[in-house]
């Protein structure tokens, strides 16, 4: 008997959206430790607020965008300028 398996091909599409630059990206994860992001067209800022340290990096390269993070993981503007003061604050 031959041996068959199962190829699978990942098929990338590039999907427009109404959503215009800079966006705002929010995350926590089971620790509770925040992270949001400032997605630009050409770079993108993170800023992590963790229970005994923050740090803010830049990125000068494309964010990989996912149609998930767009569904779940918006905030605004306002919510982002708040842990940005946290951080210089900080």
């Amino acid at each position: 008997m031959k041996v068959k398996y199962k190829k699978y091909e990942r098929v990338e599409t590039i999907v427009e959206t109404d959503l215009e630059y800079p966006i705002y990206l929010y995350f926590q994860d089971e620790c509770g430790n925040d992270t949001l992001i400032e997605v630009n067209e050409e770079s993108y800022t993170e800023i992590s607020l963790h229970y005994f340290s923050t740090k803010m990096e830049k990125h000068y390269t494309e964010y990989n965008l996912d149609e998930n993070y767009l569904e779940n993981n918006l905030t605004s503007k306002s919510h982002y300028m708040e842990a940005f003061k946290d951080f210089i604050e900080s």
